[in-house]
């Protein structure tokens, strides 16, 4: 049962809040189910169990803080905007604008570099991780599902 948590419908994608409930086999006759047997039926159902319950991909989304001068504000908007960022507010502080915006992960990568190409070097910037949000289906259909 151990294996069905690590060998998931989509690789290197744990599954969170599963509650196994397990009881006794029995089989007709005088003759045990072996482990083998059990196994391949526990995957069975499984499989069949988790593709009726809807499983959803998640991925982490980063809350990030960047602060630029004006000038630069609309590059850095148009950069978050890029990656599927969803900003949250704009601010002043001092003589520069601060954007909080939340991205998921895996598309920040680059993500400080490009900045600072696009602002001369005149950016800050913070990430803290935020929450969890689904996986758009159109995101997802590229990864190995087998």
């Amino acid at each position: 049962m151990e294996s069905l948590l690590t060998s998931t419908l989509v690789k290197q994608q744990p599954l969170k809040k599963i509650l196994f409930c397990s009881g006794k086999i029995h089989r007709a006759g005088d003759v045990d189910l072996g482990n083998t047997e059990l196994d391949l039926a526990a995957s069975i159902a499984f499989q069949r169990a988790a593709e009726q319950a809807g499983i959803v991909l998640m991925e982490p989304i980063m809350e990030v803080e960047v602060s630029t001068v004006a000038e630069h504000l609309g590059d850095v908007l148009s950069d978050i905007h890029s990656r599927r960022g969803d900003v949250v507010s704009v601010t002043d502080r001092a003589r520069d604008k601060v954007i909080v915006a939340h991205v998921p992960l895996r598309l920040l990568f680059g993500h400080i570099s490009d900045l600072r190409s696009r602002t001369r070097g005149r950016v800050s910037a913070t990430l803290t991780p935020s929450h969890f949000a689904e996986l758009p289906s159109s995101t997802s259909i590229g990864l190995n599902t087998q």
